[in-house]
């Protein structure tokens, strides 16, 4: 009876060593809004607080080798709640981790150092970052943690609602905003018995106080988170407001160069009209001129062997109605150019339009338009020559008719 009496002080002190070297907290707060910089500041100007350290932890399905289990991802801190290493070393770098001292019971493996475990997490933050910086760990150590004392890991969300493991990792693994949990140490704590009268009553008028600012520390929280959230909602509404009017600035662009073109169209149009009348004019004129210049070649044929003057007149006759036909031939000459510069002026309309992707359906028809238009007025100078050439022949036939009858004459 004596031994059996004497190991539960022996327990108890083992226990205290235990909480004490692992800075154990006394009081853990856990808000489903989060917590944050300010709220820990609040905490430690609470009476009884000596500090506060924010934790952040998140609970995930994981690949340990072959097997899928539920673990608590915990961020290491060295001043709250601090594992004992058993096995290896601390994680240097975020792709290390340490592991559950139960770790071994789930792979068979009689040691699990250099191990892998792959995080199986898809959850992002609100601005779509992953909230796992790093997804795979290789353990280089093996951990008891103080906040693990018996064989259970607690309850989650996640997969079957059970913790089964949890490993450590560097502070920056974790990407989200806020602490998920904060971890009290009270002032003269740790030189009273766990769970003795005194410590209990300590704690709990720590307890008392921290829960006095607890309403005030929740509307703060409601208020940033809220804020935050009206920000956001300013800047996304801004960026529409300005990305619509940037939109509407291009809209009004692109009506105001289809204006213009429709503007260019229509005057290319008129040009081609008035060009189209005075070629039908200087044709109407040109034929006249021709008419009569063959009524008067007839007629000097009619008189050749009599009167060589009438003969010289018609052929001066002709050379006034080669000239005006040359002047009917560089105004078609003219009016082709103008085409020609209404059609490359639609064309770069169209390019600008396209480049804008703006329909160039009527672009397109003026710059048909117009080809038809100088195909028709080359088609009138080849006919115009055609006319001049053939009347030359004419002459130069009648000519050489002239030069016979006077020879037969003589």
């Amino acid at each position: 009876m004596l031994g059996l009496t004497a190991s539960s002080p022996d327990m108890q002190d083992t226990l205290e060593r235990y909480l004490d070297n692992t800075n154990m907290y006394d009081i853990n707060i856990i808000s489903t809004m989060g917590l944050n910089d300010e709220d820990i500041t609040a905490i430690e100007q609470v009476e009884g607080i000596e500090k506060a350290y924010g934790i952040q932890t998140k609970d995930t399905e994981a690949k340990l080798g072959e097997v899928e289990k539920n673990i608590k991802v915990i961020e290491y801190n060295e001043n709250i709640n601090t594992p004992i290493v058993l096995e290896g070393r601390l994680p240097e770098n975020e792709n290390e981790c340490l592991i559950d001292e139960g770790y071994n019971a789930y792979t068979g493996e009689k040691s699990c150092i250099g191990e892998k475990i792959i995080v199986e997490n898809e959850d992002v933050d609100e601005d779509n970052n992953p909230i796992f910086t790093k997804k795979e760990f290789e353990v280089v150590g093996v951990s008891a943690s103080p906040l693990y004392i018996s064989k259970e890991r607690g309850t989650t969300s996640v997969g079957n609602g059970s913790i089964d493991l949890y490993i450590y990792t560097k502070d920056s693994v974790i990407n989200i905003d806020y602490y998920t949990e904060i971890g009290i140490i009270v002032k003269n704590a740790k030189e009273l018995e766990t769970n003795g009268d005194e410590y209990l009553k300590l704690i709990n008028n720590a307890t008392d106080n921290v829960k006095a600012i607890q309403e005030e520390r929740e509307q703060a929280r409601y208020n940033s988170i809220i804020d935050e959230a009206n920000k956001k909602l300013a800047d996304a509404q801004k960026e529409f407001d300005d990305k619509k009017a940037e939109a509407e600035s291009k809209i009004s662009d692109a009506e105001n160069k289809l204006n213009d073109a429709k503007a260019e169209i229509q005057e290319s149009e008129a040009k081609l009209e008035n060009a189209k009348n005075e070629i039908e004019k200087n044709t109407k004129k040109a034929n006249t001129e021709f008419a009569n210049a063959e009524k008067q070649i007839k007629e000097a044929e009619n008189q050749i062997l009599t009167k060589e003057k009438e003969l010289q007149e018609g052929k001066q006759a002709l050379e006034e109605n080669k000239g005006q036909a040359n002047l009917g031939i560089q105004q078609l000459e003219n009016a082709i150019n103008t085409s020609n510069v209404t059609i490359q002026n639609l064309q770069e309309q169209k390019k600008q339009l396209e480049a804008i992707g703006m329909d160039t359906t009527q672009i397109d028809a003026g710059i048909l338009q117009a080809q038809n238009a100088k195909k028709e007025l080359e088609k009138q100078i080849n006919q115009i020559q055609a006319q001049l050439a053939e009347a030359e022949n004419k002459i130069k036939f009648r000519r050489a008719r002239i030069k016979q009858r006077k020879t037969r004459v003589k």
